[in-house]
């Protein structure tokens, strides 16, 4: 029986991850940039206000060759929404986190990929919020991302583990009041070892579905950070690096890490430790992508071969 995308990425069923996809974040408010100074943010604020620019930059993924997009609702919580200004500030949770899904399906049904899997990202809140209050404000987020139809939920980009584990459970607890079997995926900064053994520790207790590393300003820490995971844990596991440190030119953001160091690097990572997904992060353009996706492929036809 051919697997499901759900049941592939799970599991390590081809030897090939998954294409996920780059940087929509940094995509978004490097086009804005363009046209405004400065550029919206956080990129949320693109679902009310430009959801076709949101729509043109999942297409640029899909067709580099991603079978995974994470919708544009990174932070899209509570204590962001008070950045917005005065002709959105009536926008809710909700309101914002279903249209990021919707653009993303949007893109998804263009492109002509149904089997595509669309993932509800949610992003750390302020360590200034008490327990109690981020539990509720990461339940509000995964609610309205659940009943939007999401295929997995991705808590990414953070940096305390405990934060993490409340994230997780409220994506549990949105999960189960569906009646919904949704993935979770768990994926923290790479920054010390100690992270490395509480991810473990979350998916050896039933928390979280699959556990990786996303974003990080040093992309070599990154990959060392992820052979240190795979020496304690099995995997498989969810990655999805950035660029490396960006610096300013004519006001844009550039990064050191070009496509074809990024696909190579990934590449031979992905020979080496069992991988389940893979992207980029910050940085990661359609360029990125579409070099791993080219990389990828040919090193699966050499394993067939």
């Amino acid at each position: 029986m051919i697997p499901s995308p759900l049941e592939r990425l799970l599991s390590v069923t081809s030897g090939v991850p998954m294409l996920l996809d780059g940087g929509i974040g940094t995509l978004l408010l490097s086009k804005g940039s363009a046209e405004r100074s400065p550029a919206p943010s956080p990129s949320f604020w693109y679902n009310l206000r430009e959801p076709d620019m949101v729509v043109a930059a999942h297409l640029r993924f899909l067709e580099a060759g991603s079978e995974i997009l994470l919708v544009n609702s990174f932070c899209a919580s509570r204590p962001f929404l008070n950045v917005l200004d005065a002709t959105d500030s009536t926008s809710t949770v909700g309101e914002i986190n279903r249209l990021a899904v919707k653009l993303a399906r949007t893109a998804i049904s263009r492109h002509g990929q149904p089997g595509t899997l669309v993932a509800g990202s949610i992003g750390p809140l302020s360590p200034e919020v008490s327990e109690a209050g981020q539990l509720d404000i990461f339940l509000e987020q995964a609610n309205a991302l659940a009943s939007s139809g999401v295929d997995l939920f991705v808590c990414e980009t953070f940096l305390d583990s405990r934060q993490l584990a409340r994230a997780a459970s409220a994506c549990r607890g949105a999960a189960s009041r569906l009646g919904s079997p949704i993935p979770i995926v768990s994926s923290m900064v790479p920054h010390a070892p100690e992270s490395v053994r509480e991810l473990i520790s979350f998916q050896r207790d039933g928390l979280v579905d699959l556990i990786g590393l996303n974003c990080g300003a040093d992309f070599n820490l990154s990959l060392s950070m992820l052979r240190l995971l795979s020496e304690q844990s099995a995997g498989p596991f969810w990655f999805k690096p950035s660029c490396g440190t960006p610096t300013i030119r004519e006001n844009v953001l550039k990064y050191p890490i070009s496509p074809e160091t990024f696909a190579q690097e990934l590449t031979a990572l992905s020979k080496m430790i069992p991988l389940s997904a893979i992207g980029g992060c910050c940085g990661a353009s359609s360029e990125h992508m579409r070099a791993l996706a080219k990389s990828l492929a040919g090193a699966g036809e050499q394993v067939t071969q």
